[in-house]
């Protein structure tokens, strides 16, 4: 009995110690690999641009070069949208300090059902695209695209 326990104990420890070696494996390899290039990649990887590029017959000297300048561009939009997003924080906690407790309250629930719509939105968007085989930048790759999902039944006949 004691053996057992004392295998079973070693093999946790084993298996626990496996995890955490992977799981450090796998966050240095998406920071040093996946992250830089992501935006770059995602975006000459889409089957638009793909479509684009072949249509106009480009050398691949021209891909490179419009490969920079989409590169430069995605890090000026990403630097944008972060400015956005603390320009917006800051006007939601403006209008929180004004409101009373009561409002502030009523305010967050306002807010939390326009995040839930927009949640809702982004899903529909990428359905569509990946029904109409335009793969969202987010699955390309070696990744497939999620399943065309379910269509709503027909209405009983009355």
């Amino acid at each position: 009995m004691n053996k057992t326990f004392l295998t079973v104990f070693a093999l946790i420890g084993i298996f626990l110690c496996g995890a955490v070696v992977g799981g450090v494996v796998a966050v240095r390899y998406v920071r040093t690999t996946a992250v830089p290039r992501r935006a770059a990649e995602w975006q000459l990887s889409s089957q638009q641009w793909m479509r684009i590029a072949d249509r106009l017959k480009l050398t691949d000297e021209q891909r490179e070069k419009i490969r920079a300048i989409i590169t430069a561009y995605m890090r000026d939009q990403q630097t944008t949208r972060k400015a956005m997003q603390a320009a917006t924080e800051k006007a939601h906690a403006d209008i929180t300090a004004v409101l009373t407790p009561e409002q502030s309250a009523d305010y967050e629930k306002i807010r939390g059902r326009l995040r839930d719509s927009e949640k809702g939105w982004q899903r529909w968007y990428h359905d569509q695209r990946a029904r109409y085989n335009d793969t969202p930048p987010a699955f390309s790759g070696t990744q497939q695209p999620p399943p065309p999902p379910r269509q709503p039944p027909p209405p009983p006949p009355r």
